[in-house]
């Protein structure tokens, strides 16, 4: 697995980070050994798929960030990261998609960056943790 936030790969499948929680058996989220995001845990479908790639109508939650420390920042100073449900408006010129309550505009190179796990492919009755945008 590889984390949303820091990047690093580490083995998916150990939750050793939440040990003693009363939820770790069905909370869905693996904790980073590395920077302790909770990332959620894969879904069965097809994986991730960039947001550059989804077509308007397509919703999903934000897997992870592929940027660099800048362009990590910008997002989330945006508002966008891993756990953030959002829906594709638009696809041309650039992709226009919303993000809670704030409609976004980001350019394709942006767009491609930003890795989603499609709403069709969650685990039936899993709960995605979605970051608050207040």
């Amino acid at each position: 697995m590889r984390c949303g936030m820091c990047g690093l790969t580490f083995p998916g499948g150990e939750r050793t980070g939440c040990r003693g929680c009363p939820v770790a058996v069905v909370c869905g989220k693996v904790k980073c050994p590395s920077c302790g995001y909770e990332n959620p845990a894969s879904p069965r479908g097809r994986g991730e798929v960039r947001l550059s790639d989804l077509g308007p109508g397509s919703s999903g939650v934000v897997s992870r960030l592929d940027f660099g420390n800048k362009g990590l920042r910008k997002m989330l100073a945006l508002g966008l990261l891993p756990g953030t449900r959002l829906s594709v408006r638009r696809r041309s010129p650039c992709c226009v998609l919303r993000a809670g309550n704030t409609e976004l505009a980001l350019d394709r190179e942006v767009a491609q960056g930003i890795h989603v796990y499609l709403d069709e492919d969650l685990p039936e009755g899993q709960e995605v943790t979605v970051a608050h945008t207040d």
